[in-house]
Formats: structure tokens, C-alpha cells, sequence
């Protein structure tokens, strides 16, 4: 039975998209702000970037969810995970550096990894008991999380490209630049990876599109809250050119084998009154 639902790990394919991924990483160079100080104060800008250095910080709870699922296993995942935590803590260490000289120094935010650890280790069990079980889970949890992380780097991608048209520093406008163009590398080894994976397994297609819908949220609002989240970006999601571009998550996950009609982020930006055209006044709090 079992060698029924498992089925060999793709090594040659992953090896493939981990290649493509390592030809050109590397972490973000930032020098050129380390020692500016006539950078002029914008707390409402600054905020959204030290948000977003928490943000990139939190990126290692991947790293946990991957040993609890065995998919680190994979010793291209592994190789890939490095050099991504890497580049995603420079990233952090940039943003939190940019925010100061902004002067935003702190920023109210909820931790709450204790519900999201719950959200995503109880409830893939309670979904496929026997495959969690048995040891099939590890081609299943990856299938799902590389989803999810194309999901969300295209997402984080979308947020720096705009963000460099908001600052007016042409420094920080070439670090924010940079950043987005790392989280599009990253947001393409997670596509490759999970067409892979989704291709090969129609119990990876249907666990992925039953756990999309259930466990995602934008980057940033289980470790933000929500009322802090929408807050802190309101400049961003208040501009309707930005929502706009989030929709097309939706594209991309719908264009992965068996995910075709998911619509999660424009059920995420109606729910909270978010879409393009609704009044700025009405947009959830």
C-alpha cells in the first residue's frame, strides 16, 4: 500500500530548479546606506519596512515546519533552504537599518506563533491522519508549503517593487530593488519545485487545494495581527495599483497542476474591503 502512495523522489528535477536558484544567489549589498544620516524622517514608511524586517526574520519558522514534515530530507530542499535563510536575514538586517535612519525604531506587533504552529501542524493530520502516519506526509507537506512559498514571495516581491517607487531615497530605492528582485528568484525555485512535486502526485494536488484555502494569509498577519498589519500598511493598501498586483496570485497559483479557480487573495482583499475602488474610510481596521 505504501509503495503505492510513495512514489521516488524527483532528485534530477529538484536538482534542476535548485541550480537555476544558486547560479546567481547571494546577499543583498546594502553598503551604501550604512553610513548615511541625512536620510529624511518618514515614520509611516519606516514602519512598514521595520514590519517588513520582522517579517523576514520570522522566515525560519519554514525551516522548522520542513523538519517536522521530514521534508528536509530532500537534500535539494536543504540546499536551497540555506542560502535562502541567508539572503532573507540580510534582507532583514537592510530593511531594519533603513527604518531606523527613517526613524522608526519600534513597532507594536502580536507574536502568535503558538496559534500559527497549531493551524499548520494539527490540522495537515486531522486532514490525512494515515498519510501523516505511514511517512507518506513529507511529499505531501512539500508540495503544499513550495505553494505556499510561491504564493508568498510573489507577494513580498510585489510589496518591494512598490515600496521603491514610494521612498524617495535613491539609495533605498536600489536596496528595495534588489530585495525584490532576490524574492523573485526565490518565488520561482518554490513554482518550479511545487509543479514538480504537483505533476507527480494527485494526493499532493487535492491535500494542496484543500489546505490553501484553509491555511494561508498575506506574510506578516499571524506575527503582525491583523488590526496591526492593516495598519501599518494602509499606504500600500490604499493604493489601488498595488492591490491590483496582488491579484495576480491568484494567476499563479492557478496555473499549478490542479490548483486551476483558487482565489484566495481576492477572497482575502473582499472579505476586508480591500479591493480596488472600495473608499479608503470603509477599508477594514
Amino acid at each position: 500500500m505504501l509503495d503505492k502512495i510513495r512514489k521516488p523522489l524527483p532528485s534530477e528535477e529538484l536538482q534542476g530548479a535548485l541550480d537555476v536558484y544558486l547560479n546567481d544567489w547571494g546577499p543583498v549589498d546594502w553598503s551604501s546606506v550604512k553610513g548615511k544620516t541625512n536620510v529624511r524622517s518618514d515614520r509611516g514608511m519606516g514602519d512598514m519596512l521595520l514590519a517588513l524586517s520582522h517579517i523576514e526574520d520570522d522566515t525560519r519558522v519554514i525551516r522548522r515546519r520542513m523538519e517536522t514534515s521530514r521534508g528536509d530530507r530532500w537534500s535539494e530542499l536543504n540546499d536551497f533552504i540555506t542560502p535562502w535563510l541567508a539572503e532573507d536575514s540580510e534582507h532583514g538586517r537592510a530593511l531594519k537599518h533603513m527604518a531606523h535612519l527613517m526613524g522608526s525604531e519600534k513597532i507594536t506587533f502580536d507574536q502568535r506563533r503558538l496559534f500559527r504552529d497549531l493551524r499548520t501542524l494539527v490540522i495537515l493530520p486531522i486532514i490525512s491522519p494515515s498519510l501523516f502516519i505511514s511517512g507518506a506526509m513529507p511529499e505531501l507537506s512539500v508540495a503544499y508549503y513550495c505553494t505556499l512559498g510561491a504564493m508568498q514571495e510573489l507577494i513580498t516581491l510585489t510589496t518591494y517593487t512598490h515600496l521603491s517607487e514610494m521612498v524617495a531615497d535613491g539609495d533605498f530605492k536600489a536596496i528595495l530593488r534588489s530585495i525584490a528582485r532576490q524574492e523573485g528568484r526565490h518565488m520561482r525555485f518554490y513554482k518550479n519545485v511545487a509543479v514538480i512535486l504537483l505533476d507527480k502526485s494527485d494526493i499532493s494536488k487535492a491535500s494542496t487545494r484543500a489546505l490553501i484555502p484553509i491555511l494561508w494569509k498575506p506574510p506578516g498577519v499571524d506575527l503582525l495581527g491583523h488590526r496591526n498589519f492593516i495598519r501599518i500598511f494602509e499606504p500600500l493598501l490604499s493604493n489601488d495599483d498595488y492591490v491590483r498586483a496582488l491579484l495576480k496570485v491568484d494567476d499563479v497559483i492557478s496555473s499549478l497542476p490542479g490548483l486551476a479557480g483558487l482565489c484566495v487573495m481576492r477572497q482575502y482583499l473582499t472579505k476586508n474591503r480591500l479591493m480596488p475602488g472600495v473608499p479608503v474610510a470603509t477599508r477594514s481596521k
